[in-house]
């Protein structure tokens, strides 16, 4: 072999080898990529079980670490076999009372979702083996094996069983382990009586969890530039004020999808969490002294949050928090409800359901519903039902009113609430005008809702004030709450509720189900008596159609009669005559009483016409002695 052959071999394989090389950087920046944007509850739990995995196949004196069917099934039983370990999802944040269980305590077997937890897992990490070239060019890309699908069948079957035998109780997950409506209020007085900030922002926390039905990791990293308000005149008696949200990044939502929700205020104000946002932003904003937002950059006020970390506005607020928070209130009730983080998410969709919100408005609401249309054309459409149900009201429209609405305070009132409010719509409608900015509508959005809350907060302050549960907080020692015109306006407040009746539209349309259903009643009644009616009326027709057919039975029967006696007659003449007139007439007697039913006629009261004239049946040449029968009575 030549030396121009060998170099250009080697220079062949330089360049696959440069190509292999770069294919796997490729691979290394993809998985950095995807590790880096997985959602943090994920990571966490795949890799402890990817590096219980490894650990277990060092300890089985495998030579590699590469996975198999075999080697995954095998360690999928053994893991089936052992005890769970302590509990703890996030064991370096939860505090030590959760985690320090007693040992018997915990059930002595995993559940079903922990074993597909280490099956997802494992998968995970024989896919990026696999993505990192640890395999051959042509192995194929992992997919579950059919063993392991089998595997978790049996699995939940068995788990099924043990579960049964232990007695475990079987309340869970059902309508027993869910908040009722009782519940729902106390545990927002709870959060109330708590007296401070912190509380006020639990409080927050939970009313939006089940007005929003989101999840906890929703509120948590929700942030000011996601928040804003819609007006909808035509809503109700004199329109409806919106809170809106919008989120862009969840748990099912990895790539900045929009998706929104809404909310309106509740018709309790002790359950409004229009309300409850507004109460904690003032006692934040103005109360404690945050700074207030700066929108004059994007970027010094996009990162803030709702709901922050203690007085850290661009740090949110710790899982840690939220489900010591939630957990303390449910036992501070007394509550046995399994559900933490997400008990707003659960509850809030059986809620709206069972209060007559329509499935799909319940799947828009909680974004369960995934359409191809969903983003491009219906994603600003207001899931209506759930949000008015959620807010106390009726599904159907046209009854949302509001008694603590009915009078707007003086506007100099109004501008003691959230004093920089107006500074904040000088600054952004000078970036627009200079052409700075070409759009800023988060900011005005924003903007308009906090000039909303200060209606919101001096209407609701007036109601809880006057309130036994709700007179005494911290909140209220602020001076504009003692203030002449404050006082003032909460006097004329409720004198206009107790003097307003409620709108005559509002009675009719709430009447209108009461008298639906009286009609619907009568409809039914009627039903009845018209299949009743109808009935009778198949029976009579039945036993006419007997009658009719029993009585052509018996004139077949009195005309067969009358032919045979009729027969008899015949021959009986036949023979007299004979003897007289000297010809045999019996058999011509005979054929006239045999011939056809058109021979003979009967009325409609079963008489027989005439029926023969033996003169136009005697044969000639024989002298004819002409007569006639008359009408045979009684036929």
């Amino acid at each position: 072999m030549n030396s121009t052959v060998v170099s250009s071999l080697a220079e062949q394989r330089r360049q696959q080898t440069d190509l292999r090389l770069e294919e796997l950087q490729a691979a290394h920046r993809l998985q950095f990529q995807v590790g880096e944007h997985r959602p943090q509850t994920t990571k966490n739990t795949w890799s402890g079980k990817q590096k219980e995995f490894l650990d277990w196949n060092v300890c089985k004196g495998y030579q590699n670490d590469l996975i198999n069917e075999g080697k995954f099934l095998l360690f999928l039983h053994e893991v089936k076999d052992r005890r769970p370990y302590k509990r703890g999802r996030k064991r370096s944040s939860i505090a030590l009372s959760r985690t320090s269980e007693p040992e018997n305590c915990r059930p002595d077997h995993l559940g079903w979702h922990t074993l597909d937890g280490y099956v997802n897992a494992v998968m995970d990490l024989w896919r990026l083996q696999h993505m990192l070239g640890r395999y051959p060019p042509e192995f194929p890309i992992p997919a579950r094996p059919p063993s392991v699908k089998e595997f978790l069948k049996s699995s939940k079957k068995d788990v099924m069983d043990r579960e049964n035998a232990m007695f475990l109780d079987r309340g869970i997950g059902t309508l027993a382990d869910e908040i009722s409506a009782h519940e729902f209020g106390e545990l927002a007085k709870h959060y109330w009586k708590l007296d401070s900030e912190e509380g006020l922002k639990q409080r927050t926390d939970y009313l939006l969890s089940f007005a929003l039905t989101c999840r906890g990791d929703n509120l948590r990293r929700l942030k000011l530039s996601e928040i804003g308000h819609k007006f909808f005149p035509g809503e109700g008696v004199s329109g409806a004020h919106l809170l809106r949200t919008v989120w862009r990044r969840s748990k099912k939502n990895q790539f900045g999808k929009v998706q929104q929700n809404a909310l309106m205020r509740h018709s309790s104000v002790s359950l409004c969490p229009f309300g409850s946002l507004s109460l904690y932003f003032f006692f934040r904003f103005q109360v404690r002294g945050d700074p207030w937002p700066d929108l004059s950059e994007a970027s010094r006020w996009y990162n803030l949050f709702v709901l922050p970390n203690g007085i850290h506005s661009d740090k949110p607020m710790t899982y840690t928090k939220q489900y010591e928070a939630i957990k303390a209130a449910q036992a501070s009730l007394g509550l046995a409800i399994t559900t933490k983080t997400q008990m707003g998410r659960k509850g809030g969709a059986s809620m709206a359901e069972n209060l007559g919100a329509s499935e799909a408005s319940v799947d828009k609401n909680g974004h369960w519903q995934v359409r191809s249309r969903g983003g491009a054309y219906t994603n600003n459409v207001i899931p209506w039902e759930c949000v008015r149900v959620l807010a106390g009201f009726s599904a159907d429209p046209k009854q949302y009113y509001l008694p603590r609405a009915l009078l707007d305070p003086p506007e100099h009132l109004r501008k003691l609430v959230f004093p920089g409010l107006e500074a904040s719509q000088q600054q952004v409608a000078s970036l627009l005008s200079s052409g700075v900015r070409k759009t800023e509508i988060a900011g005005q959005s924003f903007l308009s809702l906090l000039d909303h809350m200060r209606t919101v907060i001096l209407q609701d302050s007036a109601i809880l004030i006057a309130d036994e549960d709700h007179s005494s907080h911290a909140i209220w020692q602020h001076p504009i709450f003692s203030s002449e015109a404050f006082t003032t306006f909460a006097a004329e407040l409720s004198g206009k509720i107790s003097s307003t009746v409620t709108p005559s539209t509002i009675e009719v349309l709430r009447a209108l189900p009461a008298v639906g259903g009286h009609l619907c009643e009568l409809v039914h009644a009627s039903a009845v008596h018209s299949r009743s009616i109808s009935c009778l009326d198949q029976k009579f027709d039945q036993k006419i159609q007997q009658v009719n057919e029993d009585m052509n039975k018996n004139l077949l029967m009195i005309r067969n009669e009358c032919l045979q006696v009729m027969a008899s007659t015949l021959t009986g003449l036949g023979n007299c005559m004979s003897t007289q007139v000297g010809f045999d007439a019996s058999a011509d007697a005979v054929a006239v009483a045999s011939r056809p039913s058109e021979s003979l006629h009967f009325d409609t009261n079963g008489n027989a016409d005439y029926i023969i004239e033996p003169a136009a049946i005697v044969p000639d040449p024989v002298v004819v002695v002409p007569f006639r029968m008359n009408k045979l009575e009684g036929m």
